[in-house]
């Protein structure tokens, strides 16, 4: 049983901090925002009239922008051990 709990921790850790999920997320974070706030955002700005739908837009997009920097983040450390891998077979 504490191999499986052990193991179940590990997927669902990988799961949590994937920048492909949370770029899921974030997508369809601020696709039902702005699907929710597409009609009436001309009469709600000019009334200020922010309600929640606003603040999932808002969380969509960070949450996008925060996974697409973690995912380049990841393609800078690629190309850093492919210099040092190319690097050291030069010697």
């Amino acid at each position: 049983m504490e191999k499986f709990i052990k193991k179940f921790r590990r997927v669902i850790r990988k799961l949590v901090h994937n920048p492909w999920v949370d770029f899921s997320v974030g997508g369809i974070l601020l696709i039902s925002g702005l699907w929710e706030v597409w009609e009436t955002l001309p009469q709600d700005l000019s009334k200020a009239n922010i309600n929640s739908s606003y603040g999932v837009v808002i969380f969509g997009i960070v949450t996008v922008l925060r996974s697409v920097a973690e995912m380049f983040g990841g393609l800078e450390f690629m190309d850093e051990a492919e210099y040092i891998q190319e690097k050291r077979k030069s010697n």
